[in-house]
């Protein structure tokens, strides 16, 4: 029973920060991009890992981040 509950805590440890880390991107682009749009350009800097191009059912944060790139560089 105690590695069942260590390794629910790790899951949900690691589940944590992966969505913390997704959400501060996304909040982090909601914020800047009202001043880009207001001066007619701007530039995000994401440094991510090659992890966000495979899809990959740990790696939903950062597939998800390398897509939400994707779709800005548009």
């Amino acid at each position: 029973m105690p590695e069942d509950r260590e390794r629910a805590r790790s899951y949900l440890t690691r589940r944590e920060r992966d969505l913390s880390t997704l959400w501060g991107y996304i909040h982090t682009i909601h914020a800047l991009l009202p001043h880009f749009l207001d001066r007619g350009s701007g530039t995000i800097v994401n440094v991510g890992s090659i992890g966000g191009k495979i899809p990959i059912a740990y790696h939903v944060p950062y597939t998800t981040i390398a897509i939400l790139n994707d779709f800005l560089y548009l």
